[in-house]
């Protein structure tokens, strides 16, 4: 039985694609081992594979990262398993290799990359953290994605992650939506984490004076760290140091 408890989601700040910078590079394992030498909880991402494995990578395409132009839906493990992140040694991990890595050392903030109608990354996931015993939770932008994990796997802790999407190539009805979290009446999150360059937002200091825990996305100077102690019950970070974040 899948056991999540919501204390975590606000004691710690979270290290957003694991503690990565200069030569360690987001979303490895190099960088969710830098983030259990700190002891802070991780942040990732993960898609599925077009052979519907579940690995831990941001961007829809491999460009960015390893100059490799295809798409991740579309390509295989075996194809893609010895691509190398910003030229480093470092490879794409499976989900299921960074849940032995971390095994319940610190606590995971997963988001699932499904912009879509729930379909097999999120039954693949729920089923491979069964057998997982640490902390977790799942967050996603998708509220269709949030609204499925509480009609299907209820005792996972669920998160809205959200935005004003001022500068984004999202349809008009779809930003308002999002930015107002109007589907939270039936996706019911147990948290929010929203932009922190979008906040103070009024939705959103309703939810947090009726107890929701609010969370900030991403924060990365010392000026977005002030606001996010003032605003917010965490945040997740980069581009700042363990000795920055601590309070």
């Amino acid at each position: 039985m899948i056991h999540c408890k919501l204390d975590w989601i606000k004691s710690k700040p979270i290290a957003h694609r694991g503690l990565h910078g200069n030569e360690i590079p987001e979303n490895s394992v190099a960088a969710f081992e830098n983030a259990l030498t700190h002891n802070l909880p991780i942040e990732l991402d993960v898609q599925l594979t077009s052979d519907k494995k579940i690995i831990v990578f941001h961007d829809d395409s491999f460009l960015r990262l390893t100059g490799v132009d295809k798409y991740v839906n579309l390509s295989s493990w075996d194809s893609i398993k010895e691509y190398r992140i910003n030229h480093t040694s470092q490879t794409i991990p499976l989900l299921s290799d960074v849940l032995d890595l971390v095994n319940g050392k610190v606590p995971l903030l997963i988001e699932t990359k499904n912009f879509y109608r729930p379909n097999a990354l999120e039954e693949n996931l729920v089923d491979l953290l069964k057998s997982y015993r640490g902390e977790f939770a799942v967050q996603s932008f998708n509220p269709l994605a949030v609204r499925w994990l509480k009609n299907n796997a209820p005792e996972i802790m669920r998160g809205q992650i959200s935005a004003r999407f001022r500068e984004m190539p999202v349809p008009l009805h779809y930003k308002y939506i999002l930015r107002n979290l109007t589907l939270n009446f039936t996706a019911k999150p147990h948290f929010i984490n929203y932009n922190i360059d979008d906040l103070p937002y009024l939705p959103v200091e309703l939810y947090r004076n009726h107890g929701l825990p609010i969370l900030s996305w991403t924060v990365q100077t010392k000026a977005q760290l002030l606001k996010a102690r003032e605003l917010c019950d965490n945040f997740v970070f980069e581009k700042l140091s363990p000795e920055d974040i601590v309070k």
